[in-house]
């Protein structure tokens, strides 16, 4: 008969950079040896050689609005370029509610990528952090690239006061020279914001992946506005008339600015301003049954906003 203690599950939480996530479900962590093939002309191949070690650590937090920068550190566009390892390692450690740590010590945090804004579900999407080897350390240190001991948790309980899921409104502002005008639009299924980094892997040859580098950001989003007619559906994506976008234009309207916020004032909840805001698609229905707009997706594009460029700024509300 198995030793049925030896069957492990339970809770856990992540700790990193002084942050403590608290989960929706389950935190996956997934290592991965990367390898090649080597060819053989008799034998098909003659096996496979390991060209790097990785370790990905993914999960929903529970969607505590606590701290913006903990969950999207990829918004500012003047970071492009940047080592998102940093000159110096940061642990991240898995504590489970039993007493056990596992720490990976070089980690980097790639950011939750959706972000909905309704009362349906909490606001936060996937995050993900990916691991590497400690910084100038080989790989025959027992320690280089993950340790695991006995430590009780203590990490207290989470504060269910900061999860909140008001009810959002969004507001397309465009002036572009012209009298500004003012969309406000009710999302049928709430609000979805894509927030997607691009990351371009440092490998070295005798060490596999040794880092990634910030390269770019691309922002979009996407709603059911089912306070608007077809028309005035239409008429933000600018197809015909006055003001049309001809074959060759600049999808982005330069002063268009798309603000989603709680439709209450005085709620509690995310603020998102998406800057150089253009229409790119929408989706109609005819049916009985079938609400009318399907979908209006619009894309963020950078503009001068002060002295930098930007696509987005996430404000969690005050608590103080």
């Amino acid at each position: 008969m198995i030793d049925r203690s030896l069957i492990l599950k339970g809770p856990a939480v992540v700790i990193r950079a002084g942050h403590t996530y608290f989960t929706r479900e389950q935190i996956t962590l997934r290592a991965v040896k990367d390898t090649w093939t080597v060819a053989s002309n008799i034998s098909g191949s003659a096996g496979e050689r390991i060209s790097g070690k990785t370790i990905l650590v993914t999960f929903t937090p529970q969607g505590l609005l606590d701290d913006a920068a903990a969950y999207f550190p990829w918004l500012d566009l003047a970071d492009l370029g940047s080592q998102i390892f940093g000159a110096a390692d940061t642990p991240l450690v898995i504590h489970t509610l039993s007493g056990r740590t596992l720490t990976l010590p070089a980690s980097a945090n790639l950011g939750v990528r959706r972000l909905h804004l309704g009362t349906d579900a909490t606001a936060l999407g996937e995050i993900s952090f990916l691991c590497l080897g400690k910084l100038s350390t080989d790989d025959t240190d027992p320690a280089a690239r993950h340790t695991v001991a006995e430590a009780a948790y203590a990490s207290g309980l989470y504060d269910r006061t900061k999860i909140r899921t008001p009810g959002y409104q969004a507001a397309l502002t465009v002036g572009t020279g012209e009298t500004a005008v003012t969309t406000a639009m009710e999302g049928l299924e709430g609000f979805d914001i894509d927030i997607a980094p691009d990351f371009d892997p440092d490998s070295v040859n005798a060490y596999g992946p040794v880092g990634q580098t910030f390269t770019g950001l691309a922002v979009s989003a996407l709603c059911k506005p089912c306070n608007l007619t077809e028309a005035e559906v239409l008429a933000l994506l600018r197809l015909q008339g006055t003001g049309a976008q001809e074959i060759g234009d600049d999808l982005a309207i330069t002063d268009a600015v798309l603000t989603v916020s709680p439709a209450n004032a005085l709620a509690k909840g995310v603020t998102a301003v998406l800057y150089g805001v253009g229409a790119k698609e929408a989706e109609f229905q005819f049916g009985l049954k079938a609400k009318r707009v399907q979908g209006l997706a619009m894309t963020a594009s950078p503009v001068a906003v002060g002295s930098a460029y930007k696509l987005i700024d996430i404000t969690f509300p005050s608590w103080s």
